[in-house]
């Protein structure tokens, strides 16, 4: 069932979230997928820090991970926008089937499992209280499954 989103390789990028001392990795392809979701659920982005390091060559924004900033505020925002995403998105592990109609970015959201992630999403959000860096993509050897044949 998870084929489509997780690949097979035995390593898969990730975009970092860092808030001192927490680090909180995100797959590369749903960090996309949440700023969208929390956009379509009302979240107006305050807009980037640039990154210390070089931010005449950073593109602006969050989607691409340049080790820039989301400040406390944005991030407070961002995380009740997802919170209010998880009241609409299907509990179901076989959603496909039963929400046929269901598109980007809340496919990658989608049964208890995704959810609970974008749970820990939320609350590493909350946490922040100084806001976080947007860095990566760095890869990581990934676990024989992400969701083990016990947990689905």
């Amino acid at each position: 069932m998870f084929e489509n989103y997780y690949p097979r390789s035995v390593y898969e990028m990730h975009v970092v979230l860092f808030a001192e001392p927490t680090e909180f990795p995100v797959q590369e392809r749903c960090w996309p997928a949440a700023l969208d979701l929390a956009k379509d659920f009302g979240w107006e982005p305050e807009g980037a820090l640039p990154p210390e390091n070089d931010p005449e060559s950073w593109p602006g924004g969050y989607r691409e991970p340049c080790e820039q900033r989301m400040k406390h505020s944005d991030a407070s925002r961002f995380a009740e926008a997802l919170e209010r995403a998880l009241y609409r998105l299907p509990d179901e592990e076989d959603w496909e089937d039963r929400w046929p109609d269901i598109e980007y970015p809340d496919r990658y959201f989608a049964g208890k499992k995704a959810k609970q992630k974008l749970r820990e999403l939320i609350s590493f959000c909350r946490r922040s209280w100084s806001g976080f860096a947007i860095t990566g993509p760095v890869r990581v050897k990934r676990k024989e499954r992400l969701f083990s044949e016990e947990e689905e």
